[in-house]
């Protein structure tokens, strides 16, 4: 049984003497077809309305960041949620959203097996937008696709998902970490220490540099803000944030004068998430964070715990071969995590629960769960240490970067 590799004195789990008692304590492929298929197809070509392609000019230009403050909530906010949906009953699965017109059977196999919701990327890593979105920021910024679909065609794409197989869509939008916005959008990306107006990126862009929106940049937040408001507009109840921290690499790296970088990083992040509770209720969204973090382990690039910021509902990155060689938090390591997925969940899980129940006011969790690499065994095993740590019916996410699932 794989539970037996979980003990104090095996090979697998390793304890550390020293800080035992805190640790107890502490605790997106394919280029997007013209037609989204079938009913898609019909949908997008009776109202698309003319999504702009994305621009690609033989360089960046030199733009000065003029100085600005913190955003402050944004002009005329949605009401909070009446009816909010509850997570709780949620059985999600990532699937690419360029490749959803062909994917049928995932839909029909994931309802037969007790799946009813899927996320999918309107907003991808890169900042390309998927669905044609008329918010000023997204004009300017050329980041909607030649190929996007409307979005009236985006509100049949749900509404056939929900009622030929019961299935929710979810979008779920990428917001600093953004390589396409920043091209534009002259006041809303990170800049070039010293220089004052050049475009600035996380490594050598011929070794796959990124740039990056700006956290501390009213427009940058605006950005986010405009798009999240719309898709809720839309008949969107829950939406998920990713993406919504600092480069982890920030050489050189320039995000305004001292007036307006005074706010620390955490205290940034966690005034961004307020203005999305504003923007379309507390209960309309989640967010998206590193599992480590989660548990107050590697935050740099959050400033803090980011279970902290007052999200409602977090989700913690939980693949264990994200963890590397080996999975150690709080004095306690499971080595080879991703060769012994019940042992890295309940690892993880267990120093989560421990963490939240110290907060005043925990978010809910729904974790991404594996399945790259991994059989419907490997799967049963993470979700069984998720219910075994933090409660049977605990919601999850499956992840698989292709959408390839044996439910």
């Amino acid at each position: 049984m794989r539970r037996n590799r979980f003990r104090r004195r095996s090979r697998v789990f390793r304890r550390r003497r020293s800080g035992a008692v805190l640790g107890k304590v502490l605790l997106w492929l394919l280029v997007v077809p013209v037609a989204i298929g079938g009913y898609f197809l019909a949908q997008h070509l009776a109202t698309r309305n003319g999504g702009q392609p994305t621009v690609a000019p033989s360089g960046d230009t030199a733009v000065t960041t003029a100085p600005t403050t913190v955003a402050t909530a944004p002009d005329s906010p949605a009401s909070p949620q009446e009816n909010a949906p509850n997570i709780a009953h949620l059985r999600a699965f990532y699937l690419p959203f360029t490749t959803a017109a062909s994917r049928t059977s995932t839909f029909e196999a994931a309802a037969a097996a007790g799946y009813n919701a899927v996320i999918m990327d309107l907003k991808d890593a890169d900042g390309r937008l998927w669905y044609a979105s008329a918010t000023p920021l997204a004009q300017t910024a050329r980041t909607v696709q030649q190929q996007a679909i409307s979005m009236e065609g985006l509100v049949a794409m749900r509404e056939e998902l929900q009622n030929k197989w019961g299935i929710t869509l979810i979008p779920r939008l990428y917001a600093f970490r953004d390589h396409a916005a920043p091209r534009y959008l002259e006041n809303a990306r990170v800049t070039v220490q010293g220089s004052g107006d050049s475009v600035w990126y996380d490594n050598d862009p011929s070794a796959g540099g990124r740039r990056w929106l700006n956290p501390y940049a009213e427009e940058a937040r605006g950005y986010i803000l405009e798009l999240a408001k719309e898709l809720h507009g839309s008949g969107f109840a829950l939406l998920m944030l990713d993406g919504v921290q600092f480069p982890e690499q920030e050489a050189q790296a320039y995000y305004g004068d001292a007036e307006q970088t005074a706010l620390p990083r955490g205290e940034v992040l966690a005034s961004f998430v307020q203005e999305m509770n504003a923007a379309v209720g507390k209960d309309g969204w989640m967010l998206t964070v590193s599992g480590m973090a989660a548990v107050g382990e590697k935050t740099g690039v959050y400033g803090a715990n980011p279970a902290t910021f007052g999200a409602a509902v977090i989700a913690p990155w939980a693949l264990p071969a994200s963890f590397g060689g080996r999975l150690t938090v709080g004095g306690e390591t499971v080595v080879s995590p991703n060769a012994h997925p019940h042992e890295a969940a309940t690892l993880l899980f267990g120093q989560l629960k421990a963490r939240l129940q110290l907060m005043e006011s925990a978010p809910s969790v729904m974790p991404w769960l594996q399945a790259q690499g991994y059989t419907a065994e490997d799967v049963a095993a993470e979700v069984a240490a998720l219910h075994e740590q933090m409660g049977a019916g605990v919601p999850y996410v499956l992840y698989h970067p292709d959408g390839n699932y044996t439910f």
